[in-house]
């Protein structure tokens, strides 16, 4: 089981067309601006389903940082000013015991 939790979203990661390209036309959307729209929670998907999980067993959170910044410190939200996020991982142990 994997899951990708709150990041910025494509909505909201514009990035260079040389750091587009490093990640390839599946992941990114051209602007008629020459910048690209980036797509980090599909990027780290397919890095998980291609480690070999099941793509029915990684969860996304769909939440953008910048989009709810109010709830969720994002550096491009709030103009580079710092902050920090946290995460913590909790394996549990599901099978029935006799």
């Amino acid at each position: 089981l994997a899951a990708i939790g709150p990041c910025i979203g494509q909505c909201c990661y514009e990035v260079s067309e040389d750091v587009a390209k490093k990640f390839g036309e599946k992941h990114s959307v051209s602007k008629e601006n020459g910048k690209y729209m980036l797509d980090l929670a599909k990027v780290n998907f397919d890095l998980i389903r291609d480690a070999g999980v099941k793509k029915e067993n990684i969860s996304l959170s769909g939440i953008c940082t910048r989009c709810n910044n109010d709830l969720f410190f994002s550096h491009r939200g709030q103009n580079g000013k710092s902050g920090t996020l946290g995460g913590i991982i909790c394996m549990v142990d599901t099978t029935e015991k006799d």
